[in-house]
């Protein structure tokens, strides 16, 4: 009796790590660089269902290829997080929204619990000190 054991769920990918993938192919293969810049979408969509092939980009998702020179900085301003409502996260249709904003969005909630993780250490230190000084103060006085 032969068993199977399941494939391993897909290693989940940032935004900047598809980006990098892409990138690096492009820069070493001009084939598929001219693929990306005639067909971004097509392309976009065989490196996603290589990750998890049921992937599949909204309809509507439109993608566009921009190529840097020497006189030429493109800098890309992604959606804000704060702009995107929690129906269009949460909810049956994930597809709706576009892959780079789940990863805006879970990046900002790590940044937050990363923040207040971080000003509570603060506060707890803060409190320690002012315990510790305050004991020394008070021995301080008692010794005088």
């Amino acid at each position: 009796m032969t068993t199977t054991t399941p494939a391993p769920a897909p290693k989940p990918m940032s935004r900047r790590e598809l980006e990098a993938r892409i990138i690096a192919k492009a820069w070493k293969d001009p084939a598929y660089k001219q693929r990306l810049t005639s067909d971004p979408r097509g392309v976009l969509q065989e490196e996603l269902q290589a990750i998890d092939p049921a992937i599949k980009l909204p309809g509507a998702l439109q993608i566009q290829v921009h190529e840097e020179n020497p006189n030429l900085f493109h800098l890309v301003l992604p959606r804000n997080p704060n702009d995107v409502k929690l129906s269009e996260v949460v909810g049956d249709n994930l597809e709706a929204v576009a892959p780079q904003t789940i990863v805006v969005l879970v990046a900002a909630a790590i940044a937050v619990v990363v923040n207040a993780a971080a000003a509570a250490n603060v506060n707890a230190a803060a409190n320690v000190n002012a315990a510790a000084n305050a004991n020394s103060v008070a021995n301080a006085n008692s010794v005088v």
